[in-house]
């Protein structure tokens, strides 16, 4: 993983003094801003229409109703038995409309596609860090590159699976091999 040395790669410096190429800040904050919309988006859907959910009426009076947002959860609180089969019927039938209601809503404003585009991304963002961190180093710049990507991705998303260890297991095996080369 070598540093390009084209003038023209756009980059920001690391505390190191190098800079580097991989690390863009108006990508960032272009899905900072997408993410943004598309909260807005949901938040203004549920206001307008709500959830798709429904709520159990139960036996007792004196405890607070269940709401239920997937069919399942009706038969966990309703059960099986024949004498709920018809109010499970209804509240699954009022359930499938609500959510039919939000997937043509979410579909009108946008909101649909915007989920789907973000989702793409981030598939696209895992299969970049996964390459970079397995791609090996040529030199020092490499892998001061790796663990500048390493600190980005860890900073912008904490609770992200795998990293930063990946890319920190890959420039350990970097460095021993640039040890063993010069020794």
């Amino acid at each position: 993983f070598q540093e390009p040395r084209s003038a023209k790669n756009r980059s920001i410096p690391i505390k190191t003094g190098f800079r580097t190429p991989i690390l863009k800040p108006q990508r960032r904050q272009k899905a900072r801003i997408c993410s943004f919309f598309r909260d807005l988006l949901e938040r203004e859907l549920a206001e307008t229409i709500g959830f798709p959910r429904v709520e159990i009426p139960l036996d007792d009076p004196g405890r607070p109703s269940i709401v239920a947002t997937e069919a399942r959860q009706i038969d966990r609180v309703l059960g099986t038995a024949p004498a709920t089969r018809s109010l499970r019927r209804r509240l699954k039938r009022d359930l499938a409309a609500a959510q039919a209601r939000w997937d043509a809503e979410a579909a009108a404003v946008g909101l649909t596609s915007a989920v789907e585009r973000e989702a793409a991304a981030d598939r696209r963002v895992d299969e970049l860090l996964k390459t970079a961190s397995r791609m090996p180093a040529h030199s020092l710049l490499g892998v001061i590159a790796k663990l500048a990507i390493a600190t980005e991705w860890s900073e912008l998303e904490p609770d992200a699976d795998g990293y930063p260890w990946d890319f920190i297991r890959g420039v350990l095996a970097d460095l021993t091999a640039l040890t063993v080369k010069e020794a």
